[in-house]
């Protein structure tokens, strides 16, 4: 299965040319990157990359994959970038219920109108009330 990192890594390397300048582009080290190359190759059953002395150079597999991968995460950050616009537009407040004995009652989710869990900290509450006491 394919995940969005290795898309990300392979658009690197394929940038790069050389594994290990992708892997400082990337800010991993090449091992671990040179797994989960090997790993999306195997995934697609396709040779990716041709190794050479100084690098690495697409297969044809690795140029037609290369378009669709820097495609889909343009797509991706699209997205991710409307998604910031409307969260920033929209902001989610909460509701915090106090007693008169500091007492606090919320709830520790809340779903907003971008479909995400926001995680709202525990707060402590007093009243005028009970701090005179």
């Amino acid at each position: 299965m394919t995940d969005l990192r290795q898309l990300r890594y392979f658009i690197a390397v394929a940038e790069e040319g050389n594994v290990h300048r992708a892997a400082v582009r990337l800010h991993v080290s090449q091992p671990p990157l040179t797994r989960q190359i090997k790993a999306l190759e195997d995934s697609l059953g396709v040779q990716l990359f041709r190794r050479t002395h100084w690098g690495v150079e697409l297969t044809q597999a690795g140029q037609a994959l290369l378009s669709e991968a820097r495609s889909i995460n343009a797509q991706i950050e699209h997205g991710l970038d409307r998604l910031a616009a409307l969260e920033r537009a929209s902001p989610v407040g909460s509701t915090l219920v106090c007693s008169d004995r500091g007492r606090f009652s919320s709830y520790p989710k809340r779903y907003d109108a971008t479909r995400r869990y926001i995680r709202m900290s525990a707060l402590y509450c007093s009243t005028s009330r009970s701090r005179h006491r």
